[in-house]
């Protein structure tokens, strides 16, 4: 059973080390290949999306774009690599609001997700939905809302893991005036 979860964007946003104005005004750029990094795991939507985004680019610049998953730490690992590489514009991040605005806010990281980083483009809006599998016996919000109210702190639901955009979303939509029940249990992401 999925609990409330806000239809909310998670955006993807390309992103790169925040002097790369300067490394821009180097000639000739890009004169190498160029890694495309992500911070979710390989064969998954972000995953997907940046090979596509990669494969634009290099048409795009004449150059190679190598993609590179760095999955792990609530996107903090592939967002930290980013953080730290040489400030070249050689080095790019395909990222979400998880690695730099959700999980720091949630724990301490070595990087501050905003000022080390300069954001160049959103490259994708991925809605967040609410499904619930047929046998519960609501298709429609309210009546979601109604069945949650009728059973206070029974619901669950599943989400891609904490701090990402379903978490936050679904903790907000479940205390919002109206909604379902206040007491619906944060939930942790289940496991398969």
């Amino acid at each position: 059973m999925t609990c409330p979860v806000l239809a909310r964007r998670a955006l993807l946003a390309l992103a790169a080390v925040a002097v790369l104005p300067a490394a821009l005004a180097q000639s000739p750029w890009p004169s190498r290949p160029i890694t495309l990094v992500h911070p979710y795991a390989a064969g998954g939507p972000a995953d997907t999306m940046a090979r596509a985004l990669a494969q634009q680019l290099s048409a795009r610049l004449k150059q190679s774009v190598i993609v590179d998953a760095k999955p792990g730490g609530a996107a903090t690992i592939g967002t930290g690599f980013v953080a730290r590489a040489k400030p070249d514009g050689y080095t790019l991040l395909v990222s979400t609001s998880a690695g730099h605005v959700v999980t720091p806010l949630m724990q301490r990281v070595p990087y501050d997700g905003i000022a080390d980083f300069a954001f160049i483009a959103v490259v994708a809006s991925q809605p967040n939905v609410l499904v619930v599998h047929p046998s519960v016996g609501v298709d429609t919000l309210p009546a979601y809302i109604a069945l949650a109210r009728k059973q206070p702190g029974v619901l669950n639901y599943a989400s891609a893991g904490t701090g990402g955009a379903t978490h936050p979303g679904a903790e907000a939509f479940a205390r919002r005036p109206g909604s379902a029940s206040p007491t619906c249990p944060t939930a942790a992401p289940r496991r398969r």
